[in-house]
């Protein structure tokens, strides 16, 4: 007999200290269009996407996750405590609930412009291509990494379901090479697991420090991009992250790299809440 999930464990599969990195999007979407009266930023589509990107859409993309990587997971010392390990007998339950949990958004959807609909499917095969056969893009080196930008879809998608339309193109590379160093160092912990299970990544195929340099040369590159549209916060952002791939390059221990990894959660908040800011204090 198959064992009940419990509330507090779909919150844990979930990953409630990644909830930002979905959620957080959405708000920078909305903060762009900061000019427009606040009425229109105020339709219940609008409200049901900041509820969807919260518990719905997290518990999709780890839940699957968590699912298909269960033999990994055997092996991966970050499900010891700090994550959840789902066991085959949990997993049916988990599956079913991930889909109940979808509904709401996908009968909202004919009430969203065409161009969110299109954010909003390619969002979807993403969150499910990247650990599901047969495209399971986390197993193809460099593309595991890119299809990571699946992480920006939410803030284009609240981008131009307010209204939004055309977004700049070094936003959307700056976007696309910051979620790419994102994926590729939360990569870096996993290397020894990853290859126990022969799964290849773009951390097995590089390696511990040459991924690292990889992510640094990312988070470079986005910041030296958005430096146009939000000035400062541009240049702190770029100073933060490599400081934290120094201090990830000087670790000799797995135990001293998860320490640095445990920080990213927090970093990328705040960084988060500096972009915001600057995006709606440029729009006044």
């Amino acid at each position: 007999m198959s064992r009940q999930l419990t509330f507090s464990e779909l919150i844990r599969i979930s990953r409630p200290r990644f909830w930002i990195y979905l959620l957080g999007p959405v708000f920078l979407g909305l903060a762009t269009m900061s000019s427009v009266d606040a009425s229109q930023l105020l339709p219940w589509p609008v409200w049901l996407l900041m509820l969807h990107f919260s518990l719905p859409a997290n518990l999709l993309l780890y839940g699957i996750n968590d699912i298909f990587d269960y033999e990994t997971d055997l092996r991966n010392t970050k499900k010891e405590g700090y994550e959840m390990r789902v066991t085959p007998d949990q997993q049916k339950k988990l599956a079913g609930i991930i889909i109940v949990l979808q509904i709401p958004i996908l009968l909202a959807f004919p009430f969203y412009p065409s161009i969110t609909r299109w954010l909003l499917v390619g969002f979807y095969l993403l969150a499910v291509g990247y650990s599901m056969p047969p495209f399971r893009f986390k197993a193809l080196p460099f593309i595991d990494s890119l299809s990571n930008v699946l992480y920006a879809l939410p803030g284009f998608i609240a981008f131009s379901a307010v209204g939004g339309s055309q977004i700049p193109w070094p936003v959307i590379i700056a976007a696309t090479a910051w979620c790419m160093a994102m994926h590729a160092f939360s990569a870096v912990p996993d290397i020894q697991p990853d290859k126990e299970a022969e799964l290849r990544t773009i951390a097995t195929r590089l390696g511990r420090q040459p991924t690292i340099l990889f992510c640094a040369g990312l988070y470079a590159l986005s910041a030296i991009l958005v430096y146009p549209f939000v000035g400062m916060i541009a240049s702190i952002m770029g100073i933060v992250y490599a400081s934290l791939m120094f201090l990830a390059l000087r670790t000799k221990t797995q135990d001293e790299l998860l320490r640095v990894y445990r920080w990213f959660p927090t970093v990328n908040t705040l960084v988060g809440m500096g972009l915001f800011f600057a995006i709606v204090l440029q729009g006044r």
